[in-house]
């Protein structure tokens, strides 16, 4: 008998995953043709199963009998518990195979099982299966593959598959996973897998969602040009190498049209999001899960387009993460996020609130070039890096449309301002709060442009507060704020503007430089503010350095006034008063309170031996308090009333005579007046000089009593009026003295 009688006469003509020319090596019972190359249902499912079990265990000896290519098989159903293969060598092939139903549930192959380019036009049930070595079913086309709880101890490769409707592994045990290039319909699941090494998702077709709950990935998850109709959902899951959406090429970024969902992963290596399409949601935050979500390594969504906005709340990133050139249209979230090696947002675009609040940034966060259309806030945020919104170029400066919130956070570095445009309101400080924001190093906002104004109530600036060359449509507002060194030059944002307030009310300034445009379109209030070595300076226009800042309750510690007493002077020596005063709170201050304005003033001036400027705000700090005793005598009765009367009578004639011991030619000039208006009154009681000279030397001589004795008087009338003028002299002596006196040591 010849080699070949007997032997099935399939020759395998196409060359798809089998070798072409191939000679089918099985026997035939009658005909031409073995039960695996038969049309179609010739042999029951029974008999095909038994044939297949034996020619697999024929193949120990003989390899060729393990090989089943171009087989046409209604149903190939292996009962639970079949061994095929125990011996471990030869693959078992079905390549380029078609099998109406493929059911291997339960089974347990030792070799590598092959169906490259096979065509199942049922279900690929293989739930429970246990293959020890490679599950390699490349081009295989199927109605749907099951997988679940099956332990593939080598690859489960299904790369250009095409699957009509679900792929699952959940619950399996595989050494690596391969679907790259598949096209599947309907959804994978791979809940509860196991993974040890790669995972391979490049360029795949997913019609449905992935779903991966719970999963663990020891090796990296590569998911480079993947496409997924549905949801993208991880949640629960380990990655012990990374996740890596894209090589960094727009051909290759994932496009998920339903929600990617990472809630209580942990992914140990980097994971690359790049030049992603998300038309969903991306979530990361853990909600209810009770693990967080965690990624070791750097996380980065340049050029990603997010769709319907992300949710990374309360997300812990040990790697830095990078949202650089991306597109958000949703809203972002980043609240409660750690992020130990900084966010990168340069050049970002978004459309809707950006949110971060209570994130914790522990390196530098970038905002460079950005465009936020709507709001930015980091409310209660904590970052350790330098805040960079600009990148050193005035070009690059982000815009942010709708506002920037930093109320209560803690900037422990720099943060760069530097030429931002703000169409909103910044906001370092909230109202309902009573935690602070503070500053450790500077904080540079030259050429800014705030439109809605800054409110930065209660901040601390622990070294400069910059806000030079700023453009305002509203008020600048560091009341009660400490700042350790100030610079500011604020004008209205355009022309015509209201006028902007800069107001330091009840704030800390240790030393710095403020300006204004001078033409009065900007105010300065420093009422009851601290204000440290300070120079104050004005653009060329008609209202001087000091004319636009109000003082009003301050306390001057170090301020200098020597160089502005030329202005002081024409002004009177007014503090409190300036330009656009009637727009500030306290228009209208009383009398106690300008009073303390200017014994705080006049203390401030002799602390830094400024005793002309201390003399004139003396003289302002008593003018101020006869009009409280005269506010006093118009609100009290009885006693309380005549010592009002009492307190402004002396107040008044210290200052006519003696400037309140600032003036002694005042006093000069007062006894002048007293020795003539006596002179006259020696003459109306009739006094027998002989002339006017005698009347005057009669009523100096009288001035001087206590100085050189008692005037001659003949009548009794003449000596009490004597005695009278000599009370007077005296005073206005010792007046005179003690004004001298002061005036030689100022």
């Amino acid at each position: 008998m010849s080699e070949t009688e007997g032997r099935c006469a399939y020759v395998h003509e196409s060359a798809d995953a089998a070798p072409a020319g191939w000679e089918c090596p099985h026997p035939t019972d009658d005909g031409e043709r073995c039960v695996f190359h038969r049309p179609a249902g010739d042999a029951s499912a029974e008999r095909v199963a038994a044939a297949f079990e034996a020619a697999v265990a024929a193949g120990e000896s003989d390899p060729r009998r393990r090989r089943f290519h171009g087989a046409t098989i209604e149903r190939l159903a292996l009962p639970e518990g079949t061994l095929l293969a125990p011996d471990r060598s030869h693959t078992v092939d079905l390549a380029d195979a078609s099998v109406g139903e493929l059911a291997l549930g339960g089974a347990t192959v030792g070799s590598d099982l092959r169906l490259d380019g096979a065509t199942v036009d049922g279900g690929f049930e293989a739930g429970g299966l246990t293959c020890y070595g490679d599950l390699r079913c490349q081009d295989l086309r199927a109605a749907s593959v099951d997988l679940a709880k099956a332990t593939v101890d080598g690859v489960a490769d299904f790369a250009f598959a095409t699957i009509d409707g679900s792929f699952s592994v959940t619950r399996a045990d595989l050494g690596r996973l391969a679907v790259s290039d598949a096209e599947i319909d309907g959804t994978l699941s791979a809940n509860l897998v196991r993974v040890d090494e790669r995972t391979e998702l490049n360029s795949a077709a997913v019609g449905g969602s992935v779903l991966a709950a719970d999963a663990t990935f020891a090796g990296e998850v590569r998911a480079m040009g993947a496409s997924v109709g549905g949801a993208l959902a991880f949640t629960g899951s380990a990655f012990g190498d990374g996740f890596n959406g894209n090589d960094a090429s727009a051909d290759h970024g994932m496009t998920v049209d339903g929600p990617v969902v990472f809630k209580g992963v942990t992914v140990r290596g980097p994971t690359d999001f790049r030049y992603a399409t998300f038309r969903a949601p991306v979530q990361f935050h853990p909600e209810q899960h009770s693990t967080e979500t965690r990624f070791d390594g750097a996380v980065d969504f340049e050029r990603a387009t997010f769709e319907a906005g992300f949710d990374f709340r309360e997300t812990v990133f040990d790697g830095r993460l990078y949202v650089a050139d991306a597109t958000v249209s949703g809203r972002g979230r980043l609240d409660g996020a750690e992020l130990a090696r900084g966010l990168t947002l340069d050049r970002t675009e978004t459309t809707a609130p950006l949110s971060a609040t209570g994130v914790r940034v522990g390196g530098p966060l970038s905002i460079v070039a950005c465009e936020f259309d709507g709001p930015v806030a980091l409310d209660g945020g904590v970052v350790a890096g330098e805040v960079d919104c600009n990148g050193g170029e005035r070009g690059e400066a982000t815009r942010f449309g709708a506002g920037l919130s930093l109320a209560g956070a803690e900037c422990r570095s720099g943060v760069d301002l530097r030429w931002v445009t703000c169409g909103g309101p910044v906001a370092f400080h909230d109202p309902e709060t009573e935690s602070r924001t503070t500053f450790g190093d500077a904080v540079d906002a030259t050429g800014a442009r705030f439109d809605g104004g800054l409110d930065a109530r209660s901040v601390r600036f622990d070294h400069l507060a910059g806000f030079e060359d700023v453009r305002a449509g509203d008020d600048i507002r560091l009341d009660e704020s400490e700042i350790g060194r100030l610079r500011s030059d604020v004008a209205p944002a355009e022309a015509g503007d209201d006028r902007p307030t800069v107001s330091l009310r009840r704030g800390s300034i240790d030393e710095g430089a403020i300006a204004h445009p001078g033409d009065g379109t900007v105010t300065y209030d420093l009422a009851d503010a601290r204000v440290g070595r300070i120079r104050i300076d004005a653009d060329d226009g008609p209202v001087g350095p000091l004319a636009a800042v109000r003082f009003l309750g301050t306390e001057f510690d170090g301020f200098r006034f020597a160089p502005y007493h030329g202005a002081l002077e024409a002004t009177g020596w007014r503090l409190h008063d300036c330009e656009g005063a009637a727009d500030l709170p306290e228009p209208d201050p009383g009398p106690r309170r300008l009073e303390t304005t200017y014994q705080q003033a006049k203390t401030g001036a002799n602390a830094v031996g400024d005793a002309t400027a201390a003399a004139e705000f003396f003289r302002r700090e008593m003018r101020h308090r006869r009009a409280g005793h005269a506010a006093d005598l118009r609100s009290t009765r009885g006693t309380d009333r005549a010592v009002a009367a009492y307190d402004w009578l002396a107040n008044a004639v210290l200052d006519a005579t003696a400037g309140y011991g600032e003036r002694p030619g005042w006093t000069l000039l007062s006894s002048l007046a007293v020795v003539v208006a006596f002179a006259g009154g020696y003459a109306a009681l009739g006094d027998p000089a002989d002339s006017a000279s005698e009347l005057l030397l009669f009523s100096f001589q009288s001035f001087i009593t206590f100085v050189v004795g008692p005037a001659p008087a003949e009548t009794f009338a003449v000596r009490l009026l004597s005695s009278v003028q000599g009370f007077l002299g005296a005073f206005l002596v010792a007046l005179f003295v003690f004004a001298l006196t002061r005036s030689v040591d100022r």
